[in-house]
């Protein structure tokens, strides 16, 4: 009893005891799951030598559950007994299984969807009803309904039908979140300087799943009005289709590249179809209208694609991708490859043929690093790569000037200013001086390869900071943009490295660092700093 005759001390005394050691591990019982599958599922979690742990026998009997609801048997019975040897110090185990009824799911409900239409839902899942029990197809669905923007939470209950063994009845309970957004941001970048964005985002329309976006964006090079909608579920299969129209006025004067004015007109559809959980492809068209204006800055380049195509440009640009993604998240990824291959083709009623393609990969490998004993590192290697070709066709012999590559910056080779590196052309014709990034424009090319190797760190957990919203990256870049795929030279490859912190923000994404270069030319155009508020990354 305390001094004050209120509070009461309890002194609990523990005696631990021996340690033991797990031993032989058997299976009784109809387990149904193939022998080998099952010892598989054992050995995974409890392997006969390591320390005896009960948590570890609940995590196999739940293993074994969720195998044979895979199976169809939904309320399976697991019993793990451990047989003690006092004098060994060895615990063996068995792992008696009644797996019960098969069972069928009768009735699947939908709860919690007051602003979306039942069916918006039941597209999502993978469960059927009248179809054999699966645990694998239940958690597919409840991730599927996870991943739409406008449910907060989704929670599964089983019902076992009265007077029924072999039949269960689903419930998902969903918790629904607001569905539409209105944005104002405001951002910078080392290509587009001063970025302002206004967007109108409805997720949910009408109840339908189906997203409408208007998005009015203006940075010292462009001003674009975007109208995109899309239906997720064009088809019953799952085919989604996206209707977009968009307005562009364009004037790259104030960019290290060759200077010309356009303005654009358009629209088109573009369809995505899902081909496994982790591919899509798609196949698209949009109806463009540009025309192009020259400046008195303009160089040589600019100029005679106008005198020789027109200074407008209307046609068909005929899109094409396809997507392999298994990364576990999208931002601040930990495992997975991201595989990413982009085809364009311009057919034109008026002005030059043309065809671009791009691949984009991420490839992510997790790593332990052990601080000294202090603390471990969760870390991730991480490839990014770029490679980009393009060919001009029907009697033009290249890209024209506005969709050629472009390297230097944030996303390419960092160190060097957004878009400085190619080939490069003087922006005053009567110049006879040496041509550097700083003295010339840079005209792009028909060949992109860039490369860049991070090893990607969580903030210490000492400095308290949620590590869902920050990381920190030693990297090291190399690339380049060539006229030509076979103008390649190793000589005329820029590198690059330094020490880069991305987090978000309340007001976007934001990207700072320190670079130096290791592998430049004299008149390179190069930045310390890289910097960058309401990117993405």
């Amino acid at each position: 009893m305390a001094n004050n005759n209120k509070d009461i001390f309890l002194t609990i005394s523990i005696e631990e005891g021996e340690i033991f050691e797990f031993g032989d591990l058997k299976l009784f019982g109809n387990t149904i799951i193939p022998p080998q599958d099952a010892k598989e599922a054992v050995r995974k979690i409890v392997k006969p030598g390591e320390l005896f742990s009960r948590a570890k026998l609940e995590v196999t009997k739940n293993r074994l559950a969720f195998l044979l609801g895979d199976r169809g048997y939904a309320f399976p019975e697991i019993i793990a007994l451990p047989i003690i040897n006092d004098e060994t110090k060895i615990v063996d185990v068995e792992f008696r299984v009644n797996p019960g009824a098969r069972t069928m799911v009768r009735r699947i409900d939908i709860k919690g969807n007051e602003n979306t239409n039942d069916e918006v839902y039941r597209r999502e899942i993978r469960q059927f009803e009248s179809a054999l029990h699966s645990n694998s197809k239940i958690e597919r669905s409840k991730t599927r309904l996870q991943r739409l923007k406008y449910v907060e939470n989704v929670d599964v209950k089983k019902i076992k039908v009265f007077d029924s063994e072999d039949q269960v009845d689903l419930v998902f309970n969903i918790k629904e979140r607001a569905s539409g957004e209105f944005k104002i941001g405001a951002g910078w970048s080392d290509t587009n300087g001063t970025l302002f964005n206004i967007k109108v985002q409805q997720d949910n329309f009408l109840g339908t799943g189906n997203n409408i976006v208007l998005d009015a964006a203006q940075s010292k090079v462009t001003q674009k009005l975007t109208l995109y909608y899309t239906d997720p579920y064009y088809t019953p299969d799952g085919i989604a289709k996206t209707n977009n129209l968009v307005y562009a006025e364009t004037d790259v004067s104030s960019l290290s590249t060759a200077t010309y004015v356009a303005d654009t007109f358009g629209g088109g559809v573009f369809y995505t179809t899902p081909i496994s959980e982790t591919d899509s492809f798609g196949l698209g068209y949009d109806i463009l209208y540009t025309s192009y204006t020259t400046t008195i800055a303009s160089p040589i380049v600019v100029t005679h694609h106008i005198d020789k195509w027109g200074g407008t440009s209307f046609g068909a640009e005929l899109k094409a991708t396809y997507i392999h993604d298994t990364r576990d998240r999208t931002v601040f990824a930990r495992t997975g490859v991201l595989n990413s291959y982009n085809a364009n083709l311009f057919a034109p009623v008026d002005g030059a043929s043309y065809f671009t393609g791009v691949f984009r990969g991420e490839y992510n490998f997790p790593y332990l690093f052990e601080t000294f004993g202090l603390f471990d590192w969760d870390t991730v290697f991480r490839i990014n790569t770029q490679l980009g070709i393009g060919a001009g066709l029907f009697g033009a012999t290249s890209v024209p000037f506005h969709s050629k590559f472009f390297a230097g910056g944030t996303k390419s080779v960092r160190g060097f200013k957004g878009a400085s590196l190619g080939p490069l052309t003087y922006n005053d014709p009567s110049a006879t001086h040496g041509c550097t990034a700083k003295t010339c424009d840079s005209i792009g090319g028909d060949f992109l390869a860039v490369g860049q190797f991070n090893w990607v760190f969580p903030p210490p957990p000492f400095l308290g900071v949620d590590s869902r919203t920050m990381r920190i990256s030693l990297f090291t870049d190399i690339g380049n943009v060539f006229e030509k795929f076979n103008d390649i030279e190793y000589d005329e490859l820029r590198a690059s490295y330094g020490i880069q912190i991305d987090f978000i923000t309340p007001v976007g994404a934001v990207t700072f660092g320190f670079v130096d270069v290791f592998k430049s030319k004299e008149g390179d155009d190069t930045q310390p700093v890289v910097f960058q508020l309401g990117g993405s990354f």
